[in-house]
């Protein structure tokens, strides 16, 4: 299907020097124009001498979606992103640029996590081999983490010692938890660049407990609506109806399980901010008791009230989340029974939705 470009196409780039190798307008325009989308790919040849100043070019296009980044500027765009993914910012190396609302440039990194579930996909195991990687440039440091993260999980599971029931499993956070060294700005332009020196303390539960972060979803601005919609920074689809919002507050959390991106998402509730995304989205919400899970290190909306729950794909799921972001084991799982006790899979693990999702688990969709 051939791409129309007109007045109002939206233009996504991709970034390089040199640039005849890229691949990716080929592959990605066809995409667009099947599902009907008013976006073109182009190529762009930016020598590294040149990346700053067409950066903030860039920038001040309202009608660019994002660019891709190749060779040989993926670390040298991390300096130049307004704000970052964790993957990215831990990698050290950005593949993907995406442009906010407000002209913000936001970096990603999925060379890592593209790389290993290709390997998946093809039926490539993992599991015991070595890896020998050649060159340290941004795409390799990228999978060399993706490697190392995914065989760690496998190799504690390989020697009974699983951390939790869910060791190794991605989830991803709603934009009120802090992360350490990340921006947490609760969808409000209030927060902007604000970074905090720590993580939340159910943050530090899951990921003791061996849950990945994959990254931070899209919420209402401040988790003040049951709706979604964020002016300040974007509105997330619904799964049932890309046209309609996702619900809120939780919206980017309830999107990113819902179009298969996510295996689950912690999100927050002080009057129905799990529940309804939940409830839209066709998933399982849950509204934790107040004060159970730990609200240190989440941005408030009414304390008192405030409470953190999961969004996923079954009960079950949702009872062994809220064991470990509580800081416990689930109760089947104490005692020599936690030894024997598979790695619960079947719910958890992202699906694709046929024709439906977007790359990246911070589900972004300018209004």
């Amino acid at each position: 299907m051939a791409v129309t470009i007109n007045g109002t196409t939206r233009l996504m780039g991709v970034i390089g020097d040199p640039i005849a190798q890229a691949r990716t307008p080929g592959a990605i325009n066809p995409i667009f124009a099947a599902k009907g989308a008013d976006i073109a790919c182009v190529p762009l040849h930016v020598p590294s001498a040149e990346l700053s100043t067409v950066w903030a070019g860039l920038r001040a296009m309202p009608n660019l979606v994002g660019f891709g980044i190749t060779l040989p500027h993926k670390q040298q765009a991390l300096d130049l992103c307004n704000s970052l993914d964790p993957v990215a910012a831990r990698v050290g190396a950005v593949n993907l640029v995406r442009r906010e609302a407000d002209g913000s440039l936001r970096g990603y990194q999925f060379d890592g996590a593209g790389f290993v579930r290709g390997l998946r996909t093809a039926g490539i195991a993992i599991e015991g081999r070595s890896c020998l990687m050649v060159g340290a440039g941004g795409a390799a440091v990228a999978i060399a983490f993706a490697l190392a993260e995914a065989g760690a999980a496998r190799d504690r599971a390989r020697a009974g010692q699983r951390l939790s029931p869910l060791d190794g499993v991605p989830i991803s956070w709603k934009d009120l938890f802090d992360t350490a060294g990340i921006a947490t700005e609760a969808g409000s332009a209030l927060l902007k660049d604000r970074v905090p020196d720590r993580d939340a303390r159910v943050l530090a539960n899951a990921t003791a407990m061996g849950l990945v972060c994959l990254g931070k979803t899209h919420m209402s601005e401040l988790a003040f609506s049951g709706l979604g919609y964020n002016p300040s920074t974007a509105t997330p689809p619904c799964v049932n109806d890309e046209t309609a919002v996702s619900g809120g507050s939780s919206s980017g959390a309830a999107a990113s399980v819902a179009f298969g991106l996510a295996a689950a998402a912690i999100g927050s509730d002080t009057g129905g901010s799990v529940r309804v995304p939940a409830a839209w989205n066709d998933l399982v919400g849950l509204k934790t008791t107040s004060g159970r899970v730990s609200l240190e290190g989440t941005v408030p909306l009414a304390a008192k009230f405030d409470t953190v729950g999961p969004l996923c794909r079954s009960v079950e799921d949702a009872s062994l989340l809220l064991a470990l972001t509580e800081g416990s084991k689930p109760i089947h799982q104490r005692g020599d029974a936690a030894k024997r006790m598979p790695l619960h899979r079947r719910s958890l693990r992202p699906v694709a939705r046929r024709d439906r999702g977007e790359p990246g688990c911070d589900v972004r969709r300018n209004p």
